[in-house]
């Protein structure tokens, strides 16, 4: 009985507004900010935040010719696993 109301009070302070220029800006982070409501939304906030922070390290992370993770912004050598 408190699970409708607990999803209706978190939709009410989401900002979908905000989905819209991200989906026409860069289609990965909105793929990752709807699997990071949704989790939020299934399970709870916690595990919400964890998958934002995992997906958004994995989309910037690549494997360097020395077998270590690096950010790809930094390291454009690095390759993405898995392709």
């Amino acid at each position: 009985a408190l699970a409708p109301l607990i999803i209706h009070g978190a939709i009410g302070v989401t900002d979908f507004k905000a989905f819209i220029p991200t989906f026409c800006g860069n289609q990965l982070d909105f793929l990752i900010m709807v699997a990071t409501f949704v989790v939020s939304l299934g399970l709870t906030v916690k595990e919400g935040l964890i998958t934002g922070v995992v997906l958004s390290m994995l989309k910037l992370c690549g494997q360097v010719e020395d077998g270590t993770f690096r950010d790809v912004r930094y390291y454009p050598e690095g390759q993405m696993i898995p392709r």
